[in-house]
């Protein structure tokens, strides 16, 4: 993806976070995209009420994550992050469970079972899942990094702060204390931007690992959802 926010550390975003017009245009690309991924799996795909196989359940996984998607970039486009973390983590426990189905493993196929008839399968049963498939260090990314974004469910002190604006005084002040929108948190607004594009360039890609969709075919979705002008950094990264 050519425009820098899609590929972004939400860091240095966080950093230099004045990069609007960008911004605005991974918002419109990122609609584009996500529109025409779940266009094309809802048009593509019919299942019936009583089916009970994997490829159902992945296939309804996905749409879960690509109805998050989409509403991330209207949020985003209101200049409002609050939903945005928690649709954050509906999108990683969907496309996770997506892929442990999708292993059809003899314990997935257990859990499928349990799954249709509406019992929760724990993100616990996807990392037992990376352990054995892909090491232990990894699973443990997996714990770390879910662990942190969990943080914005269970409201952590931290996560809690991105909605207010700190003074000089070192007082703080509630992002909506005004109805003109002057206390908006770009730090954060731009942080989101950038962790999102890393989110939706996951359910894309894990769409063609589940052949939801021809790897070919998605990539030249990505490419036609991009503007033939790219907006270019305007600001410089801050020195450390």
């Amino acid at each position: 993806m050519r425009n820098f926010i899609w590929n972004r550390d939400p860091q240095e975003a966080m950093d230099n976070p004045y990069e609007y017009e960008a911004q605005k245009q991974f918002r419109k690309e990122a609609k584009k995209l996500i529109r025409g991924l779940r266009s094309y799996i809802i048009t593509e795909y019919n299942f019936k009420l009583t089916e009970k196989s994997t490829e159902k359940a992945v296939w309804m996984l996905t749409m879960n994550a690509l109805d998050s998607a989409l509403e991330i970039v209207r949020s985003l486009n209101k200049q409002n992050h609050r939903v945005t973390a928690h649709l954050l983590r509906t999108i990683d426990e969907s496309i996770d469970l997506a892929e442990f189905f999708n292993s059809e493993s003899i314990e997935a196929k257990n859990k499928l079972d349990r799954w249709f008839n509406d019992e929760i399968i724990s993100h616990s049963d996807f990392r037992d899942y990376i352990k054995k498939t892909r090491g232990e260090e990894t699973s443990q990314l997996h714990r770390d990094y879910y662990r942190t974004i969990s943080k914005f469910s269970h409201n952590s002190y931290k996560t809690l702060l991105y909605s207010y604006v700190q003074l000089g005084d070192e007082s703080i002040i509630h992002e909506s204390k005004y109805d003109s929108g002057i206390l908006i948190p770009v730090q954060t607004i731009s942080m989101y931007h950038a962790i999102s594009g890393a989110y939706f360039q996951k359910i894309a890609f894990k769409m063609a690992e589940f052949n939801l969709i021809d790897t070919i075919k998605m990539l030249e979705m990505m490419s036609d959802s991009q503007d033939v002008k790219t907006e270019k950094r305007r600001f410089e990264s801050r020195k450390k």
